[in-house]
């Protein structure tokens, strides 16, 4: 039932949502590797609404995203150290009618994860919106594509 409603809620978010053309935050410090065994991990940043991709040290890709609008618990993209759960490229249609792909799940006690913008059954883009919390608490990523080839199973995540 929780994932119906957490569908529901994320429908409800879509039509509610502004489709502003999405601003270009400046990234804030960024952190070094989250453990010293780990060489490749994606790390968010909330405040500016960005993911970033890191290998070695080394920053390969920033992406914007938008992440929840945390109102009530499930809207909300939860702070921590995660890993990835699960991956698959979709498409899925999380509620009737609005579809995603490039699905990385890293929360799964909330049903996070990362995954594209949300499109109809024709692949018309519903809400281009990201740059601000604008989801039900999964993080949106206009190059989905991208963050998808990068992850792989068990590899951390974290969000800040």
């Amino acid at each position: 039932m929780p994932r119906v409603f957490h569908l529901i809620v994320n429908l409800l978010l879509l039509a509610a949502c502004a489709t502003t053309a999405p601003s270009t935050p400046t990234p804030s410090v960024v952190i070094a590797s989250p453990t010293s065994q780990a060489s490749r991990w994606i790390e968010v940043v909330l405040a500016d609404q960005m993911a970033y991709l890191w290998q070695d040290g080394q920053l390969v890709a920033s992406l914007p995203i938008s992440s929840g609008v945390g109102d009530t618990p499930s809207t909300t993209t939860y702070t921590g150290k995660f890993k990835i759960a699960t991956m698959y490229p979709g498409p899925e249609e999380t509620v009737p009618g609005v579809f995603v792909q490039d699905v990385v799940i890293f929360d799964w006690e909330h049903g996070n994860g990362f995954h594209s913008l949300p499109v109809d059954a024709n692949g018309a883009i519903l809400d281009p919106t990201v740059g601000k919390p604008a989801s039900a608490g999964c993080i949106r990523v206009a190059d989905s594509e991208l963050l998808y080839e990068f992850a792989e199973l068990g590899m951390m995540v974290v969000i800040r």
